[in-house]
């Protein structure tokens, strides 16, 4: 199971800087890479996420983009595995970590007044 999403984040410059920043100390990532910001203007951090499932014997990775160009940062999230049907229910008082990280990129643009746009899916028809 695969799932994409993607935002656009606009507002002001000192704003958007401590986003990615932000993003990566309140999510703690297992797996983080962090680009060179002293030397450009632009730059990319991407962080991993794993939760494995002991119920579902099945593991989700989340891996999450934030792509910062000096008026905007481009967000892009995605989750791989995990288990879908009878087997692969999961609880509906679990949050997975999908969406935990979902909310947190959502929450912490709202509360410094940034304007979020998310992007529709590319369907494989179109980009063909």
């Amino acid at each position: 199971m695969s799932v994409v999403k993607k935002f656009v984040i606009y507002g002001p410059v000192d704003s958007l800087k401590r986003l990615n920043k932000a993003v990566i100390e309140g999510t703690s990532p297992q797996y983080t890479f962090v680009s060179d910001r002293n030397s450009s203007l632009c730059y990319v951090d991407v962080c991993v996420y794993e939760e494995h499932q002991k119920l579902l014997n099945s593991s989700i990775s989340v891996t999450l983009v934030m792509e910062y160009n000096g008026k905007e940062v481009n967000v892009e999230i995605i989750s791989t595995g995990g288990r879908m049907g009878f087997r692969g229910s999961i609880p509906s008082d679990e949050q997975s970590i999908f969406d935990s990280v979902t909310d947190f990129v959502i929450d912490f643009s709202r509360r410094l007044g940034l304007t979020m746009q998310e992007m529709a899916p590319k369907s494989i028809e179109a980009e063909q």
